[in-house]
């Protein structure tokens, strides 16, 4: 984890001689590439201003990182062409370009690569100016002498029409010109190309976001423990420096009345707000609660947004029309002016994580921008991660607790089956114990809602083979094919491949194939059954493959609309539904079984925040939870929601072990369609590894990861594990530099994570 790094020089204010300037483009190179500032731009540029440079045969778009003291040896170097911002409002404001930066150098990742992270799609390295258009006129010659211009058109009708309607009109982009004219588009082209018609280019306006349409409620009464905290906040932000804090709260505690507290009171001394959810799902939610406290017009960001909602949001916080920002991951780089708090809720989630390059993890990038820009970042949760929990430890964050739900509510009591005596009692493993069914008739009985969780998606996990044992695999991915009812597709679920179900199986011919475990469609079928009269609905990938879907089906789940709500982890995640009084589920100690060191972490705060949808209203709730090792420590913790007993234990394993957070880890993988060579490869660069750490950095393989091979490719593992994070990345980077490019771009047969959410 990266605790908020140490405070960097940013150099500020336009570039001064010597000009050289140092440019990240889109580029998977590991510097900045330096280029020359023509006089003419001297005076406008300045870090973190996007402009436009030559590359290779191509122009593209890319951000000034700061001055160049020297020209590299033995390179002619190339001129800035164009200054696409002003040096007094950049693209990436000081914090935030000194936290990209610092990414940049922690991840290990190409600056160009995080720098696109941080701009929204129509404005970031490789792009032009933000959504544009060309505008056509004719040219001043034809303007000066029409009838001359339309008689050498000659035979061409459709271009004397448009030239027609060109002179008549104001300059229109060329689609709007040939439809106004009645004629074909290629005519505008042949005219632009003759030089008849000359093109401007304008940016489109960004428009105002449409009013806030919830009405503006009073705040509800703090209880004391949130006064304490709001109070506590509130002081930080007074000095305008960097602190961190972590709001531990139970369900249903009123953690999200701290953050609108706090945030009022940062809005008052006139600074802005940038608030992070984990799931594009949770974003709406939280947009209405500011909204209806604040009235005020606020940006959401994320990458669920179509380019132009995104760029029109982008550009109302570098203009400093707006002043609070809500959105997933990537709202972390929002272009704020003078951010002071910075909210992260559900903290501990894993969606924060980025996997694919830049592998950067917002949570941690959070505190960075923080401590950057001056301001104050909390990490809130009803079960912190041991990252923050180690943070409060070792003084470098402040813990608050929320002990008790809003209004005396009790937490939902937890029951837990074991399926061993289910399964003895039925002779076969079904998605519903009794106890859960007569639960749910109970329930539903009293006119009250249920959410079932299970988190495997599909219908039922694997199809077996009786006579040979052979399940049915992906042929690209060391993977079973999961079958799907809904289509009567088998699925993989790491590449998309998908292929009817086969009549026999594919190792042996024989025909006896059998399902084996079961999913969300096959829960789903199961709790219909179970309640014939209930309304049913489903909540997974496979149904929710839309922001707009997923807001549809929540909203009707939160109107009554539907009983029984069965969903992967998404319906854990902070949704607040008070005729919610039973929570099932199914499979619990399913994710115990992964091959990961957060296994029993992960385990538990899914446990914990599925149980605290559970009796958030008035009426008291129920968990069930159904698992073949009913005894675990992990599954008794979180049946008692015991927070604290659970991270004590953990963090003692963790040490003993020595693994995060108690060392700093990167996971390597290599990649190639051939397995003998992807092993060779991993063992020349584990070899490397362990030179490089000079005894001081543990090397774990190579050795075949637990996902073995993804889209055609074997995939072998190497983890490096290091007490110091400055002893890892000095080993990583001595270890790669082999076998960097001519450019300096590494191999693509090389996948380097560090801080590794998952060890697949």
């Amino acid at each position: 984890m990266a605790p908020g790094a140490r405070r960097r020089k940013t150099v500020s204010g336009a570039l001064q001689p010597p000009l050289l300037a140092k440019v990240a483009v889109p580029a998977p190179l590991p510097e900045p590439l330096t280029y020359r500032v023509p006089e003419d731009l001297a005076g406008r540029l300045a870090p973190g201003v996007r402009v436009r440079v030559p590359l290779g045969r191509r122009q593209v778009v890319g951000v000034v990182m700061g001055a160049a003291e020297s020209a590299p040896e033995g390179v002619r170097l190339r001129e800035i062409l164009e200054a696409l911002d002003e040096a007094d409002r950049p693209a990436l404001p000081a914090d935030l370009l000194a936290t990209v930066e610092y990414a940049a150098g922690y991840y290990l990742a190409p600056p160009g690569e995080v720098v696109r992270a941080a701009l929204p799609a129509a404005v970031g390295p490789g792009r032009g100016e933000p959504l544009q258009r060309k505008l056509l006129a004719p040219a001043r010659e034809v303007v000066a002498d029409p009838e001359a211009a339309l008689e050498g058109l000659g035979r061409t009708p459709a271009r004397r029409k448009l030239l027609a309607e060109a002179l008549a009109g104001p300059p229109r982009t060329a689609a709007e010109l040939a439809r106004a004219a009645g004629v074909g588009p290629a005519a505008a082209t042949a005219l632009l190309r003759a030089g008849v018609l000359t093109a401007q280019v304008e940016s489109v306006p960004v428009s105002a976001p449409p009013p806030v349409d919830f009405p503006v409620k009073p705040p509800p009464h703090l209880s004391e423990a949130q006064a304490r905290a709001v109070e506590a906040f509130c002081g930080w932000l007074e000095p305008r420096r960097y602190q961190a804090g972590v709001l531990y709260g139970v369900t249903g505690s009123g953690k999200t009345e701290v953050y609108l507290r706090v945030a009022e009171h940062c809005l008052e001394l006139g600074r802005s707000v940038l608030f992070l959810v984990p799931e594009i799902a949770l974003a709406p939610g939280l947009s209405r609660a500011l909204a209806g406290r604040f009235g005020e017009r606020l940006a959401v960001l994320h990458s669920g947004l179509s380019d132009r909602q995104r760029h029109e949001a982008w550009q109302r916080c570098r203009q400093g029309r707006t002043r609070i920002v809500v959105g997933a991951r990537s709202a972390l780089f929002a272009p704020l002016e003078r951010p002071g708090l910075i909210v992260v809720d559900e903290e501990h989630d894993g969606g924060y994580k980025q996997e694919e390059s830049p592998r950067y993890h917002a949570r941690d990038l959070a505190l960075v921008r923080g401590r950057e820009a001056e301001a104050v970042v909390l990490l809130g949760s009803a079960t912190p991660s041991l990252e923050a929990w180690v943070l409060c430890e070792r003084g470098k964050a402040e813990l608050h607790r929320l002990p008790e739900r809003v209004g005396g509510a009790s937490l939902a009591e937890v029951e837990i089956v074991d399926m061993r005596k289910e399964f003895a009692r039925v002779g076969e493993d079904r998605p519903l114990s009794g106890r859960l069914a007569e639960a749910l008739e109970a329930t539903l009985a009293r006119g009250e809602q249920a959410m079932i969780l299970l988190n495997r998606r599909g219908y039922t996990r694997v199809l077996h083979c009786r006579a040979c044992g052979e399940g049915v695999g992906c042929p690209a991915c060391s993977i079973s094919l999961t079958w799907h009812q809904v289509g009567a597709r088998l699925r993989c679920h790491y590449c998309g491949y998908n292929a009817p179900r086969p009549e026999a199986c594919p190792t042996c011919s024989s025909p006896h194939l059998a399902d084996v475990g079961y999913g969300t469609q096959r829960a789903e079928e199961a709790v219909r059954e179970a309640v014939p009269e209930a309304r049913v609905d489903r909540l997974d990938r496979d149904v929710a493959r839309s922001p707009r879907r997923l807001a549809e089906l929540l909203g009707r789940f939160g109107r009554g609309e539907i009983d029984v709500l069965v969903g992967t982890q998404m319906i854990a995640k902070g949704h607040d539904f008070h005729r919610v009084t039973l929570v099932g589920v199914l499979s619990a100690d399913m994710t115990l079984e992964m091959p990961d060191f957060r296994a029993g972490e992960r385990t538990f705060q899914l446990l914990t925040q599925v149980a605290g949808r559970s009796g958030r209203g008035e009426r008291p709730g129920k968990v069930v939870v159904q698992a073949f090792r009913p005894n675990h420590p992990v599954l008794a913790a979180a049946a008692r929601q015991d927070y604290d007993g659970f991270v004590k234990r953990e963090w003692h394993a963790r040490r003993t072990q020595h693994y995060p957070p108690d060392s700093a880890l990167a996971n390597l993988i290599v990649r190639d369609e051939d397995r003998i060579k992807a092993l060779e490869r991993a063992g020349a660069l584990a070899g490397h590894l362990r030179e490089a750490g000079e005894g001081k950095v543990a090397v774990v393989g190579p050795s075949i990861a637990p996902l073995a091979r993804l889209r055609g490719l074997w995939r072998v593992q190497i983890l490096a594990r290091a007490r110091k994070r400055s002893r890892l990345a000095a080993a990583l980077a001595r270890a790669v530099a082999p076998l960097r490019r001519g450019d300096g771009a590494l191999p693509r047969w090389l996948m380097l994570d560090v801080d590794p959410q998952q060890l697949l």
